[in-house]
């Protein structure tokens, strides 16, 4: 079974941005004058990909997550958004499409199975560190549609994770 790390359990407590302070509080505000000289308090917005930047792997993050906007943002580089490889390995040895599998987020699946400029163009069978592929991990889920998809998508149903079992 996958075992997560540490920063991923506590993912609910994660040292998220937050306003502490008038300083901050008033950097993420705009005050309008409405008619009648009431005063109105809008909050700035602020780009998807901008909330994902307090985590160690943010692409990771967004995929997991299945927010589809930010993942874009980081892929192509949209909205100032630093760009990330989609392609990219964290320290536990999973890409994007793991994560994506893992919280069952067909949707980013699909996106980052696509090939570009559609999508982000990922290898379908991508090993972590177990020899686990995300095949495997929509199974060990339960989720049979994703588990179709892959499939259709021709993922690798005979490879072997490395306590030698198979999806």
């Amino acid at each position: 079974r996958f075992q997560s790390s540490h920063a991923e359990r506590s993912h609910a407590t994660a040292n998220r941005r937050q306003l502490i302070g008038l300083a901050d509080a008033m950097a993420n505000i705009d005050l309008n004058v409405q008619d009648g000289g009431k005063l109105a308090v809008d909050r700035k917005l602020m780009p998807a990909w901008k909330s994902f930047m307090d985590y160690p792997d943010p692409l990771h993050w967004a995929a997991g997550k299945g927010d589809l906007l930010a993942l874009k943002q980081f892929v192509d580089g949209l909205d100032e958004a630093p760009i990330i490889n989609s392609d990219r390995v964290n320290k536990d040895g999973k890409m994007a499409l793991h994560y994506a599998c893992i919280w069952k987020q067909k949707i980013i699946m699909k996106y980052l199975l696509d090939p570009k400029p559609h999508g982000a163009g990922v290898h379908i069978d991508p090993c972590d560190a177990n020899f686990v592929t995300p095949l495997f991990m929509s199974a060990e889920q339960g989720v049979a549609d994703s588990v179709d998809y892959l499939v259709k998508r021709w993922a690798n149903f005979v490879q072997t994770n490395l306590a030698g079992a198979t999806p």
